[in-house]
């Protein structure tokens, strides 16, 4: 009984980290004061100063990488990557599924399902794709390289590219994709696709094919690629979609 319960050490420290993440953010609505304006005043961008209150949202993110990198240890400060495997693999002796392989897409596709299936989201689903399809080439080239760079060996001894995990990267990047687009919905969405990236990032382990470190680092870099991509795709949008169409309107008239 105590080694299964020791077992669930790494799975409460991976929920507990990414469950911060879930709680709404709280934004203030902005009032515009339309007495004595000009109509014909064109308006001014106003650009947005990087404060406390923007840099928060990568708090908790941060701090998981940070933590997933302290804990390719060996330590005895924390709980490292050898304690961890050592109690998962006592819990669950012989422990194998492939149902990870496809868990890491469900954040992801209950996402895309949800718009289509007319739940309100923050985007179009145009938008939503072009949003993850962005968010999963960052995300999955940055684990790409790491894997590649560090070339350290998994848990289970077959290859020497387990650092960090690609499925845990690719879960929590769908699983933040809920998050930006249904946060102000239901604290019930961001609930789901955290829960179900958390569970693709432990089966990893309890299969022995990474280590503790692997999957914090991967959900850390899933999540903070998904929100640099949401920050700066309007920039993006406004850049060179819509100067490409205020162009091809402004050929048509000349």
């Amino acid at each position: 009984m105590l080694n299964r319960l020791s077992g669930f050490k790494a799975a409460l420290f991976i929920r507990c980290s990414v469950s911060l993440l879930i709680t709404p953010s709280v934004t203030s609505a902005q009032t515009k004061d339309t007495t004595g304006t000009n109509e014909h005043a064109k308006p001014v961008a106003t650009p947005k100063n990087i404060t406390a209150h923007t840099l928060l949202p990568y708090s908790i993110p941060v701090v998981v990488t940070v933590y997933g990198v302290a804990a390719i240890g060996p330590s005895t400060l924390i709980y490292d990557r050898f304690q961890a495997k050592k109690d998962i693999q006592q819990a669950f002796p012989g422990f194998h599924s492939p149902l990870d392989n496809y868990l890491q897409f469900v954040p992801a596709a209950a996402t895309f399902s949800l718009n289509l299936c007319g739940v309100k989201a923050k985007n179009n689903i145009y938008d939503e794709f072009f949003l993850y399809a962005g968010s999963m080439l960052v995300s999955v080239g940055i684990s790409t390289g790491l894997k590649y760079a560090t070339k350290m060996l998994r848990p289970d001894g077959s290859s020497y590219n387990s650092f960090p995990s690609g499925h845990t990267t690719s879960a929590f990047t769908g699983a933040e994709l809920m998050n930006q687009e249904y946060k102000s919905q239901s604290i019930l969405y961001p609930i789901f696709g955290y829960t179900v990236a958390s569970a693709t990032g432990m089966m990893r382990m309890m299969n022995n094919r990474h280590w503790l470190s692997d999957v914090l680092v991967g959900a850390g870099i899933g999540m903070i690629s998904t929100k640099l991509v949401y920050a700066v795709y309007p920039w993006v949008k406004d850049k060179f979609v819509h100067r490409k169409q205020h162009q091809e309107v402004g050929s048509l008239l000349n």
